[in-house]
């Protein structure tokens, strides 16, 4: 382990990193109604050295979000590096302006047909349009095209999803374009993986596409069978992938609000 960082006064469901010119931002979601942003620094100057890098996190700023409930945020960057999130708020969908404290619209959900909000993930995001899933109780995947035009230029997110539910099966969905109001239909690839039977909160697929974090309620993180990193004393919620300075790092949350740091080079 590189580092620990107390950072919520309760369970942290969600990590998201982004990278700026002052260096690597991570944001996390916490069920204390806080979304925190931390700056990533790391003292590049040990690796020359030969000794342990210096790793930390610094407290950058904070934002109150009421109406949270156990479905996990997803954050977007404009081209301004202002931070976007879509939120749960009484299972619809809040678009919410993270860097300037104000909310943009609701997207409403049909609650009565699929349920709790369980899960959000932005698909595409074009000069006037965002392209959204969200996952529901009842087992269904709901698609949204949501024009608007605060959002301008921002990269595209990818044209797939990874799934899993309490059946432990991962899925990878496959989407086409969606911007232009038509409709289609998901296509899916079931892929045959040994998923915890003690139960799984996150999956996280890294960049490369190689290497895979799963979540879990046994407190441990799997990297597809590569390693398994035990810290923290309760349920694990989610665990991402980013890279600084050609190292690659995995950032854990859990339900004691703690935020680790793993050096995945060592």
């Amino acid at each position: 382990m590189t580092s620990a960082e107390n950072a919520h006064n309760n369970c942290i469901l969600q990590l998201k990193s982004f990278a700026f010119d002052s260096g690597i931002i991570l944001v996390s979601q916490g069920r204390d109604s806080y979304i925190h942003q931390w700056l990533f620094n790391f003292n590049e100057s040990n690796i020359l050295k030969n000794t342990d890098s210096e790793v930390n996190l610094k407290a950058c700023r904070s934002v109150s979000v009421q109406n949270f409930s156990f479905c996990r945020m997803e954050i977007m960057r404009r081209p301004s590096n202002e931070l976007i999130g879509l939120l749960p708020e009484e299972n619809n969908i809040l678009i919410f302006n993270l860097t300037s404290n104000e909310r943009i619209d609701v997207i409403l959900t049909n609650e009565k047909t699929n349920g709790s909000l369980m899960c959000l993930i932005p698909l595409k995001v074009e000069s006037h349009s965002i392209l959204l899933a969200s996952g529901h109780e009842s087992g269904s995947i709901s698609v949204y095209c949501y024009n608007f035009l605060l959002l301008m230029s921002i990269a595209s997110l990818g044209n797939a999803i990874v799934t899993t539910s309490v059946d432990n099966i991962l899925y990878m969905l496959q989407f086409s374009d969606l911007t232009d109001g038509s409709k289609t239909e998901l296509e899916y690839e079931k892929y045959n993986c040994k998923l915890p039977s003690h139960g799984v909160n996150h999956v996280c697929v890294n960049s490369d596409v190689k290497m895979m974090s799963v979540s879990s309620w046994d407190c441990s993180r799997s990297l597809r069978l590569k390693k398994t990193l035990s810290l923290h004393r309760d349920s694990i919620y989610c665990s991402i992938f980013f890279q600084n300075a050609e190292k690659d790092f995995l950032a854990v949350s859990s339900k004691d609000g703690l935020i680790s740091l793993w050096d995945l080079t060592k």
